[in-house]
C-alpha cells in the first residue's frame, strides 16, 4: 500500500503520505491516475492499474550519485512516462534526476554555457527550466546537483563558483539590477535567494539566473552554490536544471 502510494507521487498525483492509509487524499489520487492512464474510473486498485504504475524500486536502483547516460532500454517498462520522454530527448547528455513533490526534476551537463539552449533543450525534453518557489524545493535542486563537481565550475578568477542555469530571467528594459526578474513558467517570484550583493548586472549583462556562491572570498556558511547570481546567457557552468509537473 505504501508502495502504491510512492508510486502514484512519483506520477504527481499526490496520494498524502505515504503512510500505508487509503484516505481521501490517496483515493482522490487513484482516480486521477485511473483518469490519465485510460483506466475505467473509480478509486480502487486493481491488476489493470498496478500494472501501469512505476516500479519505484526499480527507479531508485538507476539514480546515482554522479550524472550518467540512460537509453530507454535502461528503464523499466512501466517507466513514468515523463522519465521515458526526457530521457530519449537527453540520450547524448549525462543527467540525475529525482522526484519532489510530484514533479521531476534533473540536471542535465550539457557541455556548452548558454541559457537560450538550454531553456529549449529543457522543452524538447518535456518540462522547463526550474522554477524554485520555496527553501525546501530550493534546497532539493541543490543537492540534485552538488553530488556531481561538473555541475560547478570556478570563474573570475577569484574564488566565486557558478552552478548551473535555473528558469529565472529578466525582462527587456526592466529597471536594473532589480527589476522585471520573472521564472519561465510565468510564475511570480515570490521566493528569493540571491547571494550577497546580487542581482547586479554585471557588464550590464546579467539577465540569466544560475546557482552562485562567493567561495573562498565569502565566510564558510556561504561557500555552497546554494545561492543565486545574474549571470550572462553565456555565463553559467556546463549545465542546467529541469523540471517537468
Amino acid at each position: 500500500r505504501k508502495g502504491v502510494q510512492m508510486a502514484l507521487a512519483n506520477l504527481g498525483h499526490d496520494p498524502g503520505p505515504a503512510d500505508g492509509q487509503f484516505g481521501p487524499r490517496t483515493r482522490g489520487a487513484i482516480s486521477a491516475a485511473r483518469e490519465a492512464l485510460d483506466l475505467p474510473p473509480g478509486e480502487h486498485i486493481d491488476l489493470a492499474l498496478l500494472n501501469r504504475l512505476p516500479d519505484i524500486e526499480k527507479l531508485k536502483a538507476l539514480q546515482s550519485e554522479k550524472a550518467r547516460r540512460y537509453s530507454l532500454s535502461d528503464l523499466p517498462e512501466n517507466a513514468d512516462p515523463r522519465l521515458r520522454k526526457a530521457v530519449e530527448a537527453l540520450s547524448n547528455h549525462d543527467i540525475r534526476f529525482d522526484y519532489f513533490r510530484g514533479h521531476l526534476y534533473i540536471a542535465v551537463l550539457t557541455g556548452r554555457r548558454d541559457w537560450a539552449y538550454s531553456k529549449r533543450l529543457a522543452e524538447r525534453a518535456g518540462g522547463h527550466l526550474v522554477s524554485i518557489t520555496s527553501s525546501a524545493e530550493n534546497s532539493f535542486v541543490y543537492k540534485l546537483f552538488s553530488s556531481d563537481d561538473r555541475f560547478v565550475s570556478m570563474a573570475w578568477g577569484d574564488g566565486q563558483k557558478v552552478g548551473p542555469y535555473i528558469g529565472l530571467y529578466q525582462n527587456d528594459r526592466s529597471q536594473e539590477p532589480r527589476g522585471g526578474w520573472v521564472w519561465v513558467t510565468g510564475e511570480p517570484v515570490t521566493y528569493r535567494n540571491w547571494s550577497r550583493g546580487q542581482p547586479n548586472n554585471f557588464g550590464d549583462q546579467g539577465h540569466y539566473g544560475i546557482f552562485h556562491s562567493f567561495g573562498e572570498l565569502d565566510r564558510k556558511s556561504e561557500q555552497r552554490v546554494i545561492r543565486w547570481d545574474d549571470s550572462g546567457y553565456n555565463s553559467g557552468s556546463n549545465g542546467f536544471i529541469m523540471e517537468i509537473e
